[in-house]
């Protein structure tokens, strides 16, 4: 099996999304609210940024920290997508 390397904002094999597209899943949104499609389209793009950011072998850091800073990074912002999605389809009714 040949394990074909994926470069920044590059579409994954067999998608044609990016990671970030992938993590908040930009094509789920039965609300069809443009706030919830502009939010997840702004969260794809910061965690596209944070993917691209320059190998730690070429800036002289630690390459564990960096991945480390990177992961939590990604994750942080993939749940704070999710929460304003919460956030923007809220319904009053639900909690009465």
């Amino acid at each position: 099996m040949q394990i074909t390397p994926i470069t920044p904002n590059q579409p994954y094999p067999m998608s044609q999304k990016t990671l970030g597209e992938l993590r908040v899943r930009t094509s789920f949104n039965p609300s069809e609210l443009d706030t919830v499609a502009e939010l997840k389209q702004t969260g794809a793009k910061f965690i596209n940024l944070i993917n691209a950011l320059p190998n730690p072998l070429q800036v002289g850091i630690a390459v564990g920290e960096f991945m480390r800073l990177k992961s939590l990074a990604m994750t942080a912002i993939e749940q704070g997508t999710s929460d304003a999605v919460k956030a923007a389809t809220l319904r009053v009714e639900d909690y009465q």
